[in-house]
C-alpha cells in the first residue's frame, strides 16, 4: 500500500520522518508528533468573516435559525428508499482558528465526510455543531472522529496520547486541533435505514446538495481537503476538479479557479484493512499519514 509520489516530495517527507525518529519519537503510535515545531499564525478577522459568510448563506438557503428552508428538501425526502428516515439541515463545523499559516504559508484544512450520520440531530446550526465537536471527550468519539483526529495530528504535528496533548501553539497560545479545521459534509441532510447507522443517500440528494457543497468550499477557500470515503470523493469531483495526481490518494485540484490539494481516503470506519480509526491501523500508517505528510510538503514547496 506504499503511496506512489514524486521523488522530490518523497525525499522531503522522508527527511522529515527521519528527523522524528532521530528525536526518539515512536513513529507508529498516536503519540507521534513533529519535533521541528512548525510556527503557526492565525488571521482572526479572516476566520470570523468566513464563518459569518457561511452562516448567512446557510440561513438563506438551508437552515434559518431552526426553520428548514432548502428549496430541494421535499424533493430529496421523496427520493428516499422505503424504510428510511430523513434527517434535515445538519450544518458544518468551522473552527474559530480556521485561517492558519504554517511557517508563513496558508494552511486551511477542510475534512469532508458524507453526512452527519444517524446519531446527528436534525436542524443543527453551525454554532451548535461547533459546540458539539469541541465538546467531544475521548470516550465519546466515534470511529469517524477517532480517524479525524488522527488525520489532524498528522497535519498539525500535534500529539494525542491524552487531551492535554491535542493542542498546538498559535501566536503564543494553545489551541485544540478541533478548533483549527472545518468538518464539512457532502450532504447536509441524512437518509438512514430506521434503527441503523447505515447511510442510504440517493443520487437526487447528491445532485441537489452539490450547490451547497460548492458554495461552502468557495467561502472557506481550503488549501488542503481530506476526503473520507471513496463514494464521497467520486461525488465531489465536479466541485474539486482533478488536475494532476501526486499519488493514488493525493491530487492537485481546481476549486473555482484556485489550486487545492485533495487527499482522498476510505472512511475511518470502513471494514477490514481499509479501516483507520486507530494509530495501529496499517491503512493509517501506510496510506493516510504518509500521503498527508506529502501533501504538506507539496504545499510548502509550491
Amino acid at each position: 500500500m506504499e503511496p506512489q509520489v514524486p521523488e522530490r516530495l518523497r525525499r522531503i517527507a522522508h527527511e522529515q520522518f527521519a528527523d522524528r525518529i532521530s528525536a526518539g519519537i515512536e513513529p507508529g503510535g498516536i503519540e507521534w508528533c513533529s519535533p521541528c515545531s512548525p510556527e503557526y499564525g492565525f488571521d482572526a478577522h479572516a476566520s470570523a468573516k468566513r464563518i459569518d459568510l457561511l452562516e448567512k448563506y446557510m440561513a438563506s438557503q438551508v437552515l434559518s435559525s431552526k426553520e428548514f428552508v432548502c428549496a430541494n428538501g421535499s424533493h430529496c425526502k421523496s427520493s428516499m428508499e422505503a424504510g428510511c428516515t430523513f434527517t434535515e439541515g445538519q450544518l458544518s463545523h468551522v473552527g474559530k482558528h480556521f485561517d492558519l499559516t504554517r511557517d508563513g504559508r496558508d494552511l486551511r484544512v477542510v475534512i469532508v465526510g458524507q453526512e452527519a450520520g444517524a446519531k446527528g440531530r436534525a436542524r443543527t446550526t453551525m454554532p451548535e455543531r461547533y459546540a458539539r465537536i469541541l465538546g467531544l471527550k475521548h470516550k465519546q468519539r466515534s470511529p469517524h472522529m477517532r480517524g479525524t483526529i488522527l488525520a489532524l495530528h498528522s497535519i498539525f504535528g500535534s500529539c494525542g496520547r491524552d487531551l492535554a496533548n491535542e493542542f498546538i501553539e498559535i501566536d503564543g497560545g494553545r489551541v485544540h486541533v478541533f478548533d483549527c479545521f472545518a468538518l464539512v459534509n457532502r450532504l447536509l441532510c441524512s437518509s438512514h435505514l430506521k434503527g441503523t447507522s447505515n447511510g442510504k443517500p440517493t443520487s437526487t440528494m447528491f445532485t441537489n446538495c452539490e450547490r451547497h457543497f460548492r458554495k461552502t468550499l468557495e467561502i472557506l477557500g481550503p488549501t488542503l481537503v481530506v476526503i473520507q470515503g471513496i463514494k464521497v470523493w467520486k461525488s465531489s469531483q465536479d466541485v474539486l476538479k482533478p488536475i494532476k495526481s501526486l499519488s493514488k490518494n493525493l491530487h492537485q485540484c481546481d476549486l473555482a479557479g484556485r489550486r487545492v490539494i485533495v487527499a482522498a481516503f476510505t472512511h475511518p470506519s470502513a471494514r477490514g484493512p481499509n479501516r483507520w480509526n486507530s494509530p495501529k491501523s496499517p491503512y493509517f500508517r501506510e496510506v493516510v499519514r504518509p500521503n498527508l505528510e506529502t501533501a504538506l510538503a507539496s504545499l510548502v514547496t509550491e
